[in-house]
């Protein structure tokens, strides 16, 4: 006797099944290959379990039922004002194109703002890097980065760090910033240097170091056009 018929048996004996029960109905009939006899027990399971898991695997495995609207439409119920990004992200996936995803990655995009980090950020983009709100989520790590780069090049005086800024993010709209801000912290470079000149020593021998200063600065800088 096939399972699915053994199952349906069972199914019609009693009113009164369990969870677990319908659970392991719709492993026994699934794992057969009969999808269609399990489409309506895997329905009755999210209804009787109630639960993110049962329902994303539903639309997962039954994208065309007919009980698909109703689970979709449930499962965005139960998450759009959960805060939850987990949640969030699969029931993106399962159904990318369906008609609240749009609302979905906001409220994702509005958690990982409330966070705020690179990471999360990545995170975001890593997952969906086509979605309408990527470029918001680019825009974060910009300016992140941009504020961690100006902290520690002031702090440490290197433009180095304006450097790699520059190489890692060439597309950032924060570059005329950054190069500003590396423009300015050469030239105080260069201001303390010679500041740092001996009085005592000759006017010749104080210029022939100014001269060597300024060969040196103009050489790297030539250096840095090439590059």
């Amino acid at each position: 006797m096939k399972v699915s018929l053994m199952i349906a048996i069972i199914l019609g004996v009693t009113s009164q099944l369990q969870a677990i029960d319908l659970e392991k109905a719709v492993t026994m009939l699934e794992a057969t290959g009969d999808f269609e006899a399990a489409e309506p027990v895997a329905f009755k399971l999210t209804q009787k379990k109630k639960e993110h898991y049962y329902r994303i695997e539903f639309l997962r495995k039954y994208p065309q039922s007919d009980f698909s609207e109703v689970v979709y439409l449930q499962t965005w119920r139960d998450i759009r004002n959960a805060g939850n990004m987990s949640k969030l992200r699969s029931f993106i996936k399962t159904q990318p194109s369906g008609p609240y995803s749009l609302d979905a990655l906001d409220k994702l995009l509005d958690l990982y703002q409330e966070e705020n980090t690179i990471l999360g950020y990545r995170e975001f983009l890593k997952n969906f890097p086509n979605s309408p709100q990527a470029p918001q989520a680019l825009e974060g790590i910009f300016k992140l980065a941009f504020e961690r780069a100006t902290k520690h090049a002031d702090k440490l005086k290197s433009v180095t760090i304006y450097d790699e800024y520059i190489h890692t993010f060439p597309t950032s709209p924060y570059l005329p910033a950054v190069i500003k801000r590396a423009e300015e912290l050469e030239y105080q470079s260069i201001v303390e240097t010679l500041g740092e000149l001996k009085l005592e020593k000759s006017f010749s021998d104080r210029q022939q170091q100014k001269e060597t200063i300024a060969r040196k600065l103009y050489n790297e800088m030539r250096q840095l056009q090439r590059n």
